[in-house]
């Protein structure tokens, strides 16, 4: 849920938020750090908020950002060496690669959150001024938290924390 997204759709309260993740070859010594970056190659989604968010930090300080189609095109080129890393949703980057053989020898080598790029987390979206809809949508995400369903699933299907 970004401001500018704000703009279009009312969003319900927050479902969950996931970090963007880095993810490189082990053996990497790349970080979040913008000196481990520069002048390296970095794959990033287009339309993404990764995307935005590389393209904003990352290439105004000397990091070659590529753009593709979609993050599944990107792992090939990874896994080729033409890229150095990707930046992508911590849960497609953990359940979409790094869970398959493919994607043994790759690791998160950090997590951003950048409530102004990368925004504050996933709601759903409404039309605006469909109050009747996001009260609904909100009250059975209270009882979801206040029942203990909520923390039971994410546990069940997540590595990390996604609901702060």
């Amino acid at each position: 849920m970004t401001e500018k997204r704000r703009e279009q759709v009312d969003f319900s309260n927050m479902l969950y938020i996931t970090p963007s993740a880095l993810l490189t070859p082990r053996s990497s010594t790349l970080t979040e750090d913008i000196s481990t970056l520069r002048g390296k190659n970095i794959g990033v989604a287009q339309g993404t908020i990764q995307e935005t968010y590389a393209k904003a930090k990352w290439a105004t300080q000397g990091v070659n950002i590529v753009s593709y189609p979609n993050q599944m095109e990107i792992y090939p080129d990874l896994v080729a060496g033409r890229l150095d890393g990707t930046l992508a949703n911590a849960v497609s980057a953990d359940q979409g690669f790094l869970n398959t053989p493919e994607g043994k020898d790759y690791v998160i080598k950090a997590t951003l959150v950048d409530k102004e790029l990368l925004g504050n987390g996933v709601g759903i979206g409404l039309r605006k001024g469909d109050t009747v809809h996001l009260k609904l949508i909100n009250d059975a995400l209270a009882e979801l938290h206040n029942n203990g369903t909520y923390d039971q699933l994410a546990k069940k299907y997540f590595k990390f924390k996604v609901y702060p």
